[in-house]
């Protein structure tokens, strides 16, 4: 369920927040007592996504050139395998001599880095914002997936899309 709370004492930008018509509007809600709840819980929020696009549109215009295709994501999200990859090769078997602080680091920061490029690319791939055949998209999502071993690209394409068709 949801509820809805009125603010009492807020700052002079939080009142406008605190209004559901706001694009920058969270909401406020209470979680259901029961975290074992196998229904499906129905907010009467709407739909950010648009309402956002809105917002950023009217103050910002000239984003709506940066709409469409952009193939040059697959050569990044490549490009990020490969490096991903060769670092790999090269810890595990050609610097073997080196810290275990340093494999971390390495791990974390380059890892790190790369897998969250892979989930941002993976969810343009998804919206089919990549390429404009669908198919090479798809493929797109599989080749980057590919160093992260577990394969979440199409199941996150199906629940992604899913999530868009169904919120608000």
């Amino acid at each position: 369920m949801s509820q809805r709370s009125s603010a009492s004492a807020t700052p002079a930008g939080a009142a406008l927040r605190d209004d559901p018509r706001h694009p920058l509007y969270l909401g406020k809600w209470k979680r259901p007592t029961k975290p074992d709840l196998e229904e499906f819980i129905h907010d009467d929020f709407d739909e950010p996504h648009r309402k956002r696009q809105k917002a950023i549109l009217a103050k910002h215009p000239e984003v709506r050139q940066l709409y469409g295709n952009e193939p040059l994501t697959a050569v990044i999200g490549t490009a990020a395998a490969i490096v991903q990859l060769v670092a790999a090769y090269y810890v595990g078997c050609v610097w073997t001599g080196l810290h275990w602080s340093v494999v971390v680091a390495i791990a974390y920061f380059l890892g790190g880095t790369v897998s969250a490029l892979y989930g941002v690319i993976i969810h343009e791939a998804g919206h089919n914002l990549v390429f404009k055949w669908p198919f090479l998209n798809r493929l797109t999502g599989l080749l980057v997936n590919m160093p992260m071993v577990v394969p979440i690209s199409q199941s996150f394409r199906r629940y992604h899309l899913e999530h868009h068709q169904f919120q608000g």
